[in-house]
């Protein structure tokens, strides 16, 4: 994003005490709420958000927004590059989730399953 390039580009003080809120203020809802102890950190888990990261970054550079930016204001707004910005960030999700199968990469959720069993033995 434009705010993490210019952590790098243009640095302050400043700059970097908002990304270090940010991180600390989610390792500590993590660590009040439990948020993630029911998550695997493996390699390939890591890999793929570091690689998914850098891509995001890379894309709202490019497209000048982020996908929450184009999809809020930038639709409420008709902006044409929105308009033509989202239904592309939703088709390279749906590509990119179904054919890395990166759902394989977190726990199943028992609930899901279990009612995929159930309908497939009725079947």
């Amino acid at each position: 994003s434009t705010y993490t390039k210019r952590l790098f580009v243009n640095p302050s003080l400043g700059r970097y005490a908002f990304v270090g809120g940010m991180i600390a203020s989610a390792a500590m809802t993590s660590a009040l709420y439990g948020g993630a102890e029911h998550m695997t950190f493996s390699a390939e888990l890591l890999t793929r958000l570091g690689v998914g990261a850098f891509f995001v970054g890379v894309g709202a550079s490019m497209q000048k927004g982020c996908t929450s930016g184009h999809g809020l204001t930038g639709l409420a707004r008709l902006s044409l590059r929105s308009w033509v910005a989202v239904p592309l960030f939703m088709l390279a999700g749906i590509l990119t989730a179904t054919l890395s199968k990166s759902a394989s990469a977190f726990p199943p959720n028992p609930v899901v399953e279990a009612g995929l069993a159930g309908r497939d033995a009725a079947g």
